[in-house]
């Protein structure tokens, strides 16, 4: 009697091997568009809320005006190269999770040219805000995101909703890594008839190399009343977020992968217990339960790792698409190729093989070749 490899059985069972590989196919697919969604949000909120800060840091007025000692003693510190009168304000994008807050940096216009140099930002289309008019540029995914074009008007007069203070006509988008948008200080301070914007806010730059010292200055200094936003802390309070979506969705997956476990060892354990005939009269015509066992679990490991993988690849192009006729044009595209996502997936056919080890070898652990046999006559 010649042996039937695992894998030949299973070619020749179709359905037995769907039903092996459903399970691993469904959650190695969820597993990474689940992660990849995730990771399209983190991945906008680095951009948005930590990537600016690499430049700068920043005070502004929370309550209070900004102190002429805080801003004298920034001014006066070894590591302070620059300071400069910026109010911030905000707009928001739509993401997966929740909208994300877009910083609109109010300057002097030099000081803009100078923040887009050190932020690594240039200008794609149009022109930028001339000193004094109600004019905005805004980041090209920003824009694709709410759907603007160059000449549309933003602002909460135009829109309850916005969170952008007034009325912006848009002259421009800029292209780069930090997700953000430029008006003029003048404007501001003509529509709120403010003298000394320093007071509600200012940038500071550090000299080459002594950011982090001059941040470490800045977090001692009396600010009540005042918010300081550093790359410092910025990387902190993203690292927080970034590790409570990972506990809620290592959960997620804990509990998919406890799912697809205990569905492929039963099927295992199960298709395993029909072939038992089988294995019994190879192992009495000279096949050792190890080489028979062996040939099962090699065949099984094929199979999951083929599966998953080509879960993978579909996942991939799925996500493709998603981006080509969705999220690129809104700005937050899908990635398609992710460490943690690929590691993630990886864990699926892992714990399948083991489920599905140990289905078999407990099997294999019950049966008994001539009692089978005897039973069958």
């Amino acid at each position: 009697m010649k042996h039937m490899s695992s894998l030949k059985y299973y070619t020749r069972n179709k359905k037995r091997l769907l039903l092996l590989v459903s399970p691993v196919l469904l959650c190695t697919a969820a597993v990474f568009i689940i992660q990849s969604l995730i990771s399209s949000y983190l991945n906008l909120q680095y951009k948005a809320f930590v990537e600016t800060r690499r430049a700068y840091s920043a005070i502004q007025a929370r309550g209070n005006p900004v102190s002429s000692g805080v801003l004298r003693a920034v001014e006066e510190n070894e590591n302070t190269q620059k300071v400069v009168p910026c109010v911030q304000d905000y707009t928001e994008i739509a993401a997966m999770l929740d909208m994300v807050g877009i910083r609109i940096f109010h300057l002097y216009h030099d000081d803009i040219v100078e923040l887009m140099t050190r932020m690594d930002v240039r200008l794609a289309q149009g022109r930028l805000p001339e000193p004094g008019a109600n004019e905005i540029v805004l980041h090209r995914a920003i824009a694709a995101n709410k759907g603007l074009f160059v000449g549309d008007e933003i602002g909460n007069e135009l829109d309850s909703k916005e969170r952008l203070l007034g009325r912006y006509r848009i002259v421009g988008f800029i292209d780069g890594p930090a997700l953000c948008g430029f008006a003029s200080l003048e404007s501001w301070r003509a529509r709120v008839g403010i003298d000394r914007p320093e007071e509600y806010g200012v940038l500071i730059y550090s000299k080459p190399g002594r950011l982090e010292e001059l941040n470490r200055f800045l977090q001692y200094l009396p600010m009540t009343g005042n918010e300081l936003s550093s790359f410092s802390t910025s990387t902190a309070s993203q690292a927080e977020a970034e590790s409570k979506i990972a506990a809620l969705l290592n959960l997620i997956y804990v509990a998919l992968l406890a799912i697809i476990a205990l569905c492929v060892g039963f099927l295992s354990y199960l298709f395993t217990i029909t072939r038992a005939r089988e294995f019994a009269i190879l192992n009495i015509i000279g096949y050792t339960r190890r080489r028979i066992l062996s040939s099962n679990l090699a065949a099984i490991a094929v199979i999951n790792l083929a599966a998953a993988l080509l879960s993978a690849l579909i996942s991939m192009g799925i996500c493709a698409v998603l981006n080509a006729t969705a999220f690129n044009a809104i700005g937050i595209p899908l990635p398609l190729i992710d460490g943690r996502t690929l590691l993630l997936c990886a864990c699926v056919p892992l714990l399948s093989v083991i489920a599905e080890t140990l289905a078999i070898t407990r099997a294999f652990g019950s049966m008994d070749a001539i009692s089978l046999l005897d039973s069958e006559n």
